[in-house]
């Protein structure tokens, strides 16, 4: 329905959000350098609490830490990404 792109920078980086309806798909990824990126979530309607689903790197690219967390538009999730690594969010409304 929708796409943001939240942060990007040609050969090293990209973050795109992706809207379906009232649930949203966050996508990063990296070069082959470890990036750091405070991602806001100003992109989400007020008023609203998500649950987001957070895949992001483990110590190495054959490790995974899955969390989630209650978030909102004012929320800045802080992202970690070893190289040539990745980060993935699923962020679906509460209420």
């Amino acid at each position: 329905d929708e796409t943001v792109v939240l942060a990007g920078e040609i050969g090293d980086l990209v973050s795109v959000a992706r809207r379906s309806g009232d649930e949203w798909f966050v996508g990063t990824i990296t070069d082959d350098s470890a990036q750091e990126l405070d991602l806001a979530l100003d992109f989400l309607p007020t008023g609203r609490t998500y649950a987001a689903q957070i895949l992001r790197d483990g110590d190495n690219l054959t490790t995974v830490v899955v969390e989630t967390l209650d978030v909102t538009r004012d929320s800045i999730i802080p992202v970690q990404m070893i190289a040539s690594g990745g980060h993935a969010m699923w962020l679906h409304p509460k209420d």
